[in-house]
């Protein structure tokens, strides 16, 4: 066998590791599309909501098991269908390498498609899932092309893949025990909220909300609460400004001073006591202009503690689910609802609802270890 078929062979027997676990990063996907066909008529899934004390327990072929404390849904693209497709670019690394390894990874793109649905029995018991298939090309010319071929499959019921099979008994593996957290179908959801006149889905189609102009003197008041506590803030427009050559505006709460970018609406830095508390790589951007029904995007920045020396990386998946009429205690008003996802683990961080009137969020939940924090707007004044 000359070099490029060895080379070819070792990439073919690793790339399920990349495929299915996501331990080599990859990139967003190009997504065929973010609804079915008007004509389609079978079964369909929304990327499930995972909570704390959620587990996985896979047994692979080779007789070991491996326990996974959230769902790794990443190379998954949601809402799931029957003739779905999606791709995504990774990289591959070479026979021998560890997965710790940060030896050259060779460039590669997944093409993956929902070809099926049907009952598939594991050792977890019997479930209907979505059958899913991914083809791996090199992207390099150094390199045979083909690159590995597997199967998922994906069942709502459990919140995860109970399925996985590759041509390796090291990456091959099904669901041998579980534990998730009951889940309220959207439906039920969406009644209970209209009988308590939380909100009404309006009319989405070809709505959008394109990025408001801010204006100094612009005031957004808020109503916070939290476990173990509640209050009020104001968030006062102050002026225009750079922070590091970049155009921003500042954002007064409180002592504290927060930049936004002005291109985005992203936020970039916090200021107190007029010295740099916080930083990011990248602004923070639960927006992403102009807003639509199924827009998603990508959000992955590290965030630097000036004072404590201390960094985070955070990477989300954002995502528009709906136009809804929402009732706060400003007012009623018609809103885009925004999901924020974490990108590798699937669990929903936060839900944002922005409306044009007020040029900002009416209400936000943020989901954090020791409860979720609920905002909503009081009052506002933005012409």
């Amino acid at each position: 066998m000359g070099t490029r078929g060895q080379i070819a062979f070792k990439v073919h027997c690793l790339l399920p590791v990349l495929l299915l676990w996501g331990l080599i990063g990859s990139c967003a996907p190009t997504l065929s599309s973010l609804t079915p066909p008007e004509n389609y008529k079978g079964p369909i899934t929304d990327h499930p909501t995972h909570q704390g004390g959620d587990y996985w327990v896979y047994e692979r072929d080779n007789r070991t098991r491996v326990k996974v404390g959230t769902a790794t849904l990443t190379n998954l693209r949601f809402p799931l269908w029957i003739g779905k497709t999606w791709s995504y670019q990774g990289g591959a690394r070479l026979l021998g390498q560890p997965q710790e390894s940060k030896a050259f990874r060779i460039p590669t793109q997944i093409d993956c498609e929902v070809t099926g649905f049907g009952q598939i029995t594991v050792t977890a018991g019997t479930f209907g899932a979505f059958e899913c298939r991914c083809l791996c090309t090199v992207l390099s010319p150094h390199y045979n092309p083909y690159c590995g071929e597997s199967t998922i499959w994906y069942a709502s019921e459990v919140k995860s893949i109970v399925r996985i099979k590759t041509q390796s008994t090291d990456t091959s593996m099904q669901l041998a025990e579980y534990k998730v957290s009951p889940t309220i179908p959207r439906t039920q959801v969406t009644q209970e909220k209209l009988a308590q006149g939380e909100t009404k889905p309006i009319a989405q189609t070809g709505v959008k909300a394109e990025k408001p102009e801010w204006k100094v003197g612009y005031e957004w008041r808020y109503a916070w609460k939290r476990p173990g506590g509640s209050g009020t803030f104001t968030r006062v427009l102050i002026r225009e400004d750079k922070f590091e050559n970049v155009p921003a505006y500042v954002v007064r709460v409180g002592k504290n001073e927060h930049f936004y970018v002005k291109e985005n609406l992203g936020e970039l830095a916090t200021l107190s006591g007029g010295k740099i508390a916080s930083k990011r790589s990248a602004p923070y951007q639960p927006v992403s202009w102009p807003l639509e029904v199924g827009k998603e995007w990508r959000n992955s920045y590290t965030r630097e503690n000036i004072e404590e020396k201390s960094s985070e990386t955070f990477d989300y998946r954002w995502s528009v689910s709906s136009v809804e009429e929402l009732k706060v205690p400003a007012g009623i008003f018609e809103a885009f609802k925004i999901e924020g996802y974490n990108f590798y683990t699937g669990n929903l961080m936060a839900e944002c609802w922005y409306s044009p009137k007020v040029k900002w969020f009416v209400k936000e939940r943020i989901y954090q270890k020791k409860g979720v924090l609920e905002r909503e707007l009081i009052n506002f004044k933005a012409d």
